[in-house]
């Protein structure tokens, strides 16, 4: 059973999604995927600069449309189970099947943004895998919110809630952007915050960094801002010898995500 095969039961099995998100790694950082793209996206030919440019505005606009509508949709569902038009089974089903099928999708507008537009449909077993560990890790939190809101939690809080999920989804579109990097490629992080938090500084200081190093993206909820990190990445075609001298700077400041973990654990 694939990440993809547990949106094709019509309706959705709630039991099935959960046991297969839950059996799977908690992790949804860019460090995490271990593998490769699939090798029919290895052999496409890289597209040139300017067909990328473009690829990445239009992937950009649509992941902002992909992020305002799971919020509506969550928000109308939040709704319906408030004036009692659907069971909480129905409500709970629809929520969790609304944010997964945007993490995939949001996931295919990534890939379109690094190149590969004409297919974005096709993912590997490893892209599968990471796909679906990155699920797992909101699905605690998701579980965590139904809850709270079958208890009655404020609408205010709601609609915050419902908003930082929606949020979330740049997350995934970021890791697959750096996912799909053809190679000889370096990132810098930019800031782009009047005042950007502590852990996005250290980036910025970090970088740049190569697809292998690179710690984070923005908004994976790795920095002091979390979810709502303004910042951005940037990358730059280089040499191989480049690359070779920015892979070997990075692993002298060890431990990047661990350094990460604790600036964010002392706070700005």
């Amino acid at each position: 059973m694939n990440f993809l095969q547990c949106f094709q039961e019509k309706p959705i099995n709630n039991n099935l999604l959960d046991n297969f998100v839950n059996s799977l790694f908690e992790d949804k950082s860019i460090i995490s995927f271990k593998g490769d793209i699939s090798t029919v996206k290895q052999k496409q030919k890289e597209v040139p600069i300017s067909v990328k440019r473009r690829l990445d505005r239009t992937a950009s606009r649509a992941m902002k449309r992909l992020s305002s509508n799971l919020e509506k949709k969550m928000l109308g569902l939040y709704r319906k189970f408030n004036r009692d038009d659907i069971s909480k089974t129905r409500f709970t089903n629809d929520t969790k099947n609304s944010l997964f099928l945007a993490y995939r999708e949001a996931y295919e507008l990534g890939t379109k943004a690094a190149g590969f537009d004409k297919l974005k449909s096709y993912l590997g077993s490893d892209e599968e895998r990471w796909l679906a560990s990155a699920s797992k890790e909101e699905q605690k939190y998701l579980n965590s919110f139904i809850k709270d809101i079958i208890k009655g939690q404020s609408v205010s809080k709601v609609k915050q809630r419902i908003h930082n999920y929606a949020e979330s989804l740049w997350t995934i579109f970021n890791s697959a952007k750096v996912i799909h990097l053809p190679p000889g490629v370096v990132i810098y992080w930019v800031l782009e915050s009047d005042n950007p938090c502590k852990s996005c500084r250290q980036l910025n200081k970090w970088s740049p960094f190569t697809r292998n190093t690179l710690p984070t993206t923005p908004r994976a909820g790795d920095t002091i801002c979390r979810s709502n990190c303004w910042c951005r990445l940037r990358t730059e075609k280089v040499s191989k010898d480049r690359i070779a001298k920015v892979e070997k700077r990075n692993k002298i400041v060890k431990d990047m995500s661990k350094r990460l973990q604790r600036i964010k654990d002392k706070g700005r």
